[in-house]
Formats: C-alpha cells, sequence, structure tokens
C-alpha cells in the first residue's frame, strides 16, 4: 500500500514570524493563520532566539535584504521571501542563500499560506538543538556558540567544557567527570586546569564573570550550564 502523503498542518498548529513593514500583510493575507511581527534588526542580531521555525522577509519595499536572509537561513529556519513584481533574479540570489521559498507579490494570498505551510512542514524536519543562557547560545550540532548574536571562538579544550556542561543542562557536572572526559589518565594539575578552562569561558560567555548567570558553580556538585530553555523545545513552526 503506497504512503500517505503528509497532511497540511493545522492553520493553528505553527505560527510565523513575519519580517515586513506592511500591516496589511498580516491582517489581510496571512489572516487565516497564526503570525508573530518580528523587527528585521531582531532577527539579523540573533536569528538563533527567534521563538518560531518559519520565518516570512516581505523585501517588496526595501529590496536586497540578502544579508537578513543568510543569516536567518543559517540558523536552521524555514525562510520564505516575499518579493516585488519582476524579480526572478534576485529570487534566486534568496533561495541560493538558503531561502526555503520565493514569491511574488503577483501571487494570491491562498497561495503565499499554502507555501507557508509547506515551509511548515520542511522546518519540521530539520534538527534544531540550540540551547540559551542568557545571551549565549549554543549549538551541540554544529559546534557553534554564540553570544549576542556573533560567534564566540573557543580553543578546543574551552569547548570540550561546555558540550560536557551543555549536554544536560540545569543539571550539575561533577569536577571528576568533567576532568575524565578531558585528561586520560588525569593529571594531579587536573582539578586547577579545569577552573581555569572555566575562567576562561566565563570571562568570553559572561556579562559578568564574577557574576556568572551562564556557567554556575554548584557548590559541592560541579558546575552547570544555566539554560532554562532548549530551543528544540520551541513550538512546531
Amino acid at each position: 500500500m503506497p504512503a500517505q502523503p503528509p497532511l497540511l498542518p493545522a492553520a493553528d498548529s505553527f505560527t510565523v514570524a513575519v519580517i515586513s513593514d506592511d500591516p496589511w500583510l498580516r491582517s489581510r493575507w496571512l489572516a487565516d493563520i497564526r503570525t508573530e511581527a518580528l523587527a528585521l534588526g531582531d532577527a539579523t542580531a540573533a536569528p538563533e532566539r527567534i521563538q518560531h521555525r518559519v520565518v516570512l522577509l516581505d523585501v517588496r519595499e526595501r529590496h536586497r535584504h540578502l544579508e537578513a536572509a543568510h543569516l536567518v537561513a543559517k540558523a536552521d529556519l524555514a525562510l520564505v521571501v516575499f518579493g516585488p513584481v519582476g524579480s526572478g533574479e534576485e529570487g534566486m540570489r534568496y533561495l541560493d542563500l538558503g531561502a526555503v521559498d520565493y514569491l511574488s507579490a503577483q501571487a494570491q494570498p491562498s497561495e503565499l499560506v499554502a507555501r507557508l505551510r509547506a515551509a511548515a512542514r520542511y522546518a519540521g524536519q530539520v534538527a534544531d538543538d540550540w540551547l540559551v543562557a542568557g545571551s549565549v547560545a549554543v549549538s551541540l550540532s554544529r559546534h557553534e556558540v554564540r553570544r549576542d548574536g556573533r560567534t564566540v571562538h573557543l580553543t578546543p579544550t574551552e569547548y570540550l567544557v561546555l558540550e560536557a556542561l551543555a549536554t544536560t543542562p540545569r543539571q550539575a557536572v561533577s569536577h571528576e567527570e568533567l576532568t575524565r572526559r578531558l585528561w586520560r589518565p588525569e593529571p594531579v594539575t587536573a582539578r586547577h586546569s579545569l577552573r581555569v578552562y572555566i575562567r576562561q569561558l566565563r570571562e568570553k560567555l559572561e556579562e559578568d564573570p564574577s557574576q556568572p548567570a551562564v556557567i554556575l558553580t554548584i557548590p559541592g556538585d560541579g558546575y552547570c550550564f544555566n539554560s532554562p530553555e532548549a530551543i528544540e523545545a520551541r513550538e512546531s513552526g
């Protein structure tokens, strides 16, 4: 028996983050689905913090948001670009940058909604594992760390320490477990070396390293990555 085609997402099962200066786009064109306005500056500053997996970027009035499109698509979000009539060549540029779809303003509202639903199905198949703690975001699958939307460059050992903590966010990882992961056999100075790497991480990640909010010390237990939410727990879409 042939496999059944996937069902379209229900109108209320996903939300589209809409970047547009046109209030009619959300109230008229997209009245049948859930939407939330998103400022262009917020999207480009920290795309990994966008709470919805589908993003509609309206470029009808302000052309060539290529950098914004690249940043949003790089965050593994399903980006749909809505452009002016007769902009096929520019549409190809957005698709090359990672947008999952591009359509022009000559499309009907029903077609735009259908494309967004297709993007929602695509988004549901894309793994996303951003862990967020304050202004810091960590993706273990990409081996990527960002602070305020900018990539943070860590040494290999610094990353191994952070990875060990972020694997079980908000749970203490003991000194013994951390040193065992980092050094085999463990040197006599392992505990001191671990403290050095924790300090270096805090200098790179914390707003105030003397008052850490991202990497916490748990007295008697070790350290933990203080992520209140995993972005993979976003609503579908």
